[in-house]
């Protein structure tokens, strides 16, 4: 199951919380988090500080600079 959140217009505190919370979720298999990409503090920091997530197997980048999927381990399923 991929499950979306939204962090426009959250501090870097915030979404970091948001992500975190929503990757403790046992049912998804990828996280997909919509950051935006005109201030591109929030993509950097999600594809820094959770590329090395315990739950994290992999960043999946799109066309849409917008957006990062956080795929999940298979074993975390």
């Amino acid at each position: 199951m991929i499950k979306e959140l939204d962090i426009h217009g959250c501090t870097t505190i915030e979404a970091r919380k948001l992500i975190k919370e929503a990757l403790k979720d046992q049912n998804i298999s990828v996280l997909r988090v919509i950051h935006g990409y005109h201030s591109d503090i929030l993509m950097k920091m999600v594809r820094k500080e959770f590329r090395t997530h315990p739950r994290v197997d992999y960043i999946e980048l799109s066309m849409n600079k917008g957006l990062t999927d956080l795929v999940i381990k298979k074993g975390f399923l």
